[in-house]
């Protein structure tokens, strides 16, 4: 098949971020398949035109969009339509047979729709995030006509579309709640890289226990949680520490108050966000893994967050301070521990306690592992998303 996939957030190794799209569609290339990646160069830099790379078989169509997590909403809004609009010409010029788009934000739905018309091939639409419910809910749409015209949005995607997949069970529950058949649905979750983590690197100081948190600081993550955890930590001279890797809107305001405590350098170290390449050490030296979240149900019950598959592909426990999908999946299979959030001090405690034992860590490990491979092989999973294009393209002709 010839494939066109739009992701207006598509990432490499080589940058910061999921690589959920990356590893998919390289994966449909091994298959045969021909992948063109119709994506935004996010970076402040001289470009200005369309760009095209090759990475690792896929060809990448880069549209120069600056953006960034720090931007307000009326930025972000037009940062998603410049893409929308200019993005839909160019897959539209392209040879396919079946057009693929993954949100967020819902608004790459527009220009693959457009193409798939103009090119009278399907549209299968993958949702990861809950729009426009999960930013009305947190406040980030505040305006009930704005929210009225996204719900506009995401029932005409979900109409135009000839297949959905849902990264969650209960994500698909959700969406066919809203008048699509389940039968229109897949879930397909997101991916554990296995060859992406290397296994077994013994830490140099063992008499300190690390917790790692890799992935996004923006409001809706609850980040502040890691502070109140750090604070505790160190006020206790507990022999724990909390590496943070990764940037966003928070991360200013959470290295100044940490600072003022006394407890950045201390019993928490941020380390900006890096490359995906380049975090596997921060695993490797990691006794388990943290996930927060803020507190909104639809959040913390449909929430897929890339820092759980990649703690469970790399054999880490997970710490939650929330009850979702993954959490309590991973509490199922013990391969991790979930704390009260609204409860620091208990949640610290529980923590320490549960970092002393150096036997169930281990074993919880090899429990995250065994769920990663049985579970969420990326090579399995892409053959669920290739079965997926082919049925809907079938079904269309």
């Amino acid at each position: 098949m010839k494939i066109t996939y739009l992701h207006q957030y598509f990432n490499t190794p080589a940058m910061s971020g999921g690589t959920r799209s990356y590893e998919m569609a390289r994966r449909l290339v091994a298959m045969g398949h021909e992948v063109n990646m119709i994506t935004s160069w996010r970076d402040t830099d001289e470009k200005v035109r369309w760009f095209e790379t090759d990475e690792s078989g896929i060809k990448v169509h880069w549209l120069p969009v600056p953006y960034s997590n720090s931007m307000g909403f009326s930025e972000r809004i037009r940062a998603f339509l410049k893409f929308a609009i200019q993005s839909a010409r160019r897959a539209a010029s392209l040879e396919s047979d079946i057009v693929f788009a993954t949100s967020t934000p819902l608004t790459i739905a527009l220009p693959a729709v457009y193409a798939a018309r103009r090119r009278r091939v399907p549209m299968v639409f993958e949702v990861r995030d809950l729009w426009p419910d999960v930013p009305y809910a947190i406040g980030a749409i505040k305006s009930r006509a704005l929210f009225w015209i996204a719900g506009r949005l995401e029932r005409f995607s979900y109409k135009a579309a000839t297949h959905i997949i849902a990264l969650t069970p209960t994500m698909r529950d959700f969406i066919s709640g809203k008048g699509v058949a389940l039968s229109k649905i897949t879930s397909i979750p997101n991916l554990a890289s296995l060859d992406a983590f290397s296994m077994g690197t013994k830490r140099n100081d063992t008499r300190t226990k690390t917790i790692l948190y890799c992935g996004n600081l923006g409001p809706a993550h609850g980040p502040e949680f890691l502070l109140e955890l750090a604070k505790i930590f160190y006020d206790r001279q507990m022999q724990i520490k909390i590496e943070v890797v990764g940037g966003g809107k928070l991360l200013d305001r959470l290295m100044s108050d940490a600072g003022t405590h006394g407890c950045l350098g201390n019993a928490i170290f941020f380390h900006g966000p890096l490359p995906k390449k380049e975090v596997d050490h921060f695993y490797n030296e990691a006794d388990a893994t943290i996930m927060t979240i803020a507190d909104c149900e639809l959040l913390y019950r449909h929430s897929v967050q890339n820092k759980f598959f990649d703690s469970i592909a790399a054999g880490k426990p997970v710490i939650a301070n929330y009850r979702g999908y993954a959490s309590e999946l991973a509490e199922t299979m013990n391969a991790g521990l979930i704390v009260e959030r609204n409860n620091i001090a208990a949640a610290a405690s529980k923590i320490a306690d549960f970092l002393k034992d150096d036997e169930c860590l281990q074993r919880m490990g090899m429990n995250a592992r065994q769920l990663a491979e049985k579970d969420f092989d990326a090579d399995l999973l892409a053959r669920r998303l290739e079965h997926v294009l082919l049925s809907s393209r079938i079904s269309s002709s």
